[in-house]
C-alpha cells in the first residue's frame, strides 16, 4: 500500500462511500473521520486527510452547509481557533483556508469585528511584539493574496482608529475630570469649605 499516491489511499480507504464519509466528518469532525475510515497510522492519515478536504471538496461542502456558524466562529474566536477545530493548522493548508475564509468571509467583516472587540489587546501585542506576532494572532501570518492583503490594510486601520478613538475618549475623560476638580475646588473657595 505504500507505493500508493495519496489520491488512491483516499480511494481505497472511501470505497465508494465518500458521502457516508462527508456525513461522519460533519458529525464526528477529523477524528470521526479518522476512525471510521479505520486509519490508525499518523503518517497515513497526513497523505489522507489534506485530499479529503480538497480534492474531495469536505471542508468546502461543510462551509457551505455551516457557513453561518463558521462565519461566526471567525467573528468570535478567530482565525486560529477556525484552523484548530477543523484540525487545519499546518501551512499545507493554507490555500485552502484562504479559500474558505473569503467564501465564509468575503469582504472581511467579521475578521474586522473580531479585530473591533479584541483592539486593546491587539493593539499592545502590535506595539510590544510587532506586527508579524500580530498577524500570527490573527491568523494571517502564511496567506498573501490580494484579498488578505486588502482586509489586512483594515485591521491595520482599524486598530489605528480604535487607538486613536482611546487616546481621544482618555483625554477627554482627563479634561472633564480636571474641569470637575477646578470647579468642586472654586465653589469650596467660594462657599468657604
Amino acid at each position: 500500500m505504500l507505493s500508493l499516491s495519496p489520491k488512491q489511499l483516499c480511494e481505497f480507504y472511501l470505497d465508494g462511500n465518500s458521502e457516508a464519509a462527508f456525513e461522519v466528518f460533519e458529525f464526528g469532525g477529523p477524528d470521526g473521520l479518522k476512525q471510521f475510515l479505520g486509519i490508525t497510522e499518523e503518517s497515513l492519515w497526513e497523505e489522507v486527510y489534506p485530499i479529503l478536504l480538497d480534492d474531495y471538496e469536505f471542508l468546502l461542502q461543510l462551509c457551505r452547509k455551516y457557513r453561518d456558524y463558521l462565519a461566526n466562529l471567525i467573528q468570535e474566536e478567530g482565525i486560529p481557533m477556525f484552523r484548530q477545530i477543523l484540525k487545519i493548522e499546518s501551512s499545507r493548508y493554507d490555500r485552502l483556508v484562504d479559500t474558505l475564509l473569503f467564501a465564509l468571509d468575503p469582504r472581511g467583516t467579521r475578521v474586522l469585528a473580531y479585530t473591533r472587540a479584541h483592539s486593546r489587546k491587539l493593539w499592545d501585542i502590535a506595539q510590544t511584539q510587532g506586527t508579524d506576532e500580530l498577524k500570527k494572532t490573527l491568523g494571517f501570518s502564511r496567506f498573501s493574496s490580494q484579498q488578505t492583503d486588502a482586509v489586512w490594510e483594515a485591521v491595520l486601520d482599524e486598530l489605528l482608529d480604535s487607538y486613536m478613538r482611546n487616546v481621544f475618549h482618555d483625554r477627554q475623560r482627563l479634561q472633564v475630570g480636571e474641569f470637575f476638580s477646578g470647579l468642586r475646588n472654586m465653589l469650596r473657595r467660594d462657599l468657604g469649605l
